[in-house]
């Protein structure tokens, strides 16, 4: 009996139906590159693989120029992979736990910004939905993880900015109660407005309820929302493949220094992240870097005479 076909374009077709077709197809280019180094070492069968190959995959990807998250993000893909072509009752090699390029972040920093299409990727690949529209929204919005997973659909609003320029731009904002009882605005990231457009119009537009992330759980459909537990785990399920240590709140810290990098006033800022003092938002939430402070210095003028 000969053995089923394992290319990756069969890969995609299984992917096809347990997974969206953005991650269907990516996980399937990725199988591809790696079949590409498998049969670049003379490797016809699985069974002949090197134990070290998703090892020696990082490595090549690596000397290529790719980033570390982007390293962790293919081999993550060959991996899954590889376990498919063994469920279709292929015989394929134990792989060694790979070698990966190692770049950990603390908790109390933020997501550098060459690190935000990663991000969004592997959100996109790893998660299913409501969790991956929530996941993606993070450090777009900067809400506590309670208040984000507790959103309604009422809670959307659209507004016509008036900008410097003199012209008008549409978008979205949310609007909420925080801590103690305040409500606020929270103006949205531009991505976070074609990520929450998009799920509106796609897959929330066919749920029930009034959550905006409803409950998938059987028992509760359309009426509780996804949980603080649920927020964090689809976050925990993307370290290893993403190389990052971060929490629903890095991705907090990450939006209001963002804000605060682009000088929007610290009152403001501290109204929009729903801290009752200013101090609070400068001692633990805007995170500085070298960087931050050569370039305050020069814009305020760095000449003796000035």
């Amino acid at each position: 009996m000969s053995p089923p076909n394992v290319s990756p374009k069969d890969f995609f077709k299984y992917l096809s139906g347990v997974k969206s077709a953005v991650t269907a197809k990516r996980y399937a280019e990725y199988a591809a590159v790696f079949l590409k180094l498998m049969h670049s070492g003379q490797y016809q069968n699985f069974d002949q693989l090197p134990p070290g190959t998703l090892s020696d995959f990082a490595s090549q990807l690596t000397h290529k120029g790719n980033s570390p998250s982007t390293v962790r993000v293919y081999v993550f893909a060959a991996k899954k992979y590889l376990e498919w072509v063994q469920s279709r009752g292929v015989k394929v090699t134990q792989q060694n736990r790979p070698e990966l390029p190692k770049r950990i972040l603390k908790q109390r920093a933020v997501l550098p910004t060459d690190q935000f299409a990663a991000y969004f990727r592997q959100a996109d690949m790893d998660l299913k939905e409501p969790l991956r529209t929530a996941v993606m929204m993070l450090p777009c919005c900067g809400l506590r993880a309670s208040e984000i997973v507790s959103l309604k659909l009422g809670d959307i609003f659209k507004a016509d900015v008036k900008l410097q320029n003199g012209k008008t731009k549409k978008t979205l904002y949310l609007r909420l109660i925080g801590k103690g009882g305040k409500q606020r605005n929270v103006p949205l990231m531009e991505e976070g407005v074609e990520i929450l457009t998009g799920y509106m119009a796609g897959w929330r537009r066919r749920q029930k309820g009034s959550w905006l992330f409803p409950s998938m759980s059987e028992s509760a459909i359309g009426e509780k929302h996804i949980s603080d537990r649920g927020l964090r785990n689809a976050l925990q399920s993307m370290r290893e493949s993403f190389g990052i240590d971060f929490t629903p709140h890095t991705m907090r810290r990450t939006y209001i220094t963002l804000l605060w990098r682009r000088h929007i006033d610290l009152k403001v800022l501290a109204d929009i992240a729903g801290h009752a003092s200013v101090q609070t938002t400068i001692n633990h939430y805007i995170i500085m870097e070298p960087g931050d402070t050569l370039e305050a210095f020069h814009n305020a003028g760095s000449a003796l005479t000035d």
